[in-house]
């Protein structure tokens, strides 16, 4: 949070993170992110996460809205973990 009392842009980007399932996230890593503010929003601002898998695989896309207002469109494209020492238990608790 700044000055201002707005939402760290992280935050946004932790919300679409954490609507991937456990179990997904235990074997699968962020390949590319794609960000969109559209508005800031504030401490204590209630947000929501919708996310949707498209047509092409591990490709999601994710809205988060206030009061029904889109304040950033996210889309993350997934890769297989290829180094299991690296996997995290989440939330976020390295294993090993």
């Amino acid at each position: 949070m700044d000055f201002n009392k707005h939402v760290n842009n992280k935050s946004y980007i932790n919300l679409a993170e954490n609507a991937a399932p456990d179990e997904f996230k235990k074997v699968n890593t962020i390949k590319q992110l794609k960000v969109k503010f559209n508005r800031e929003s504030f401490l204590n601002d209630v947000l929501t996460c919708t996310t949707h898998k498209t047509n092409t695989p591990k490709l999601y896309v994710h809205k988060i809205e206030k009061d029904g207002v889109s304040v950033c469109d996210i889309s993350t494209l997934w890769e297989e973990k290829t180094d299991t020492s690296t996997i995290v238990d989440y939330p976020l608790k390295s294993k090993g």
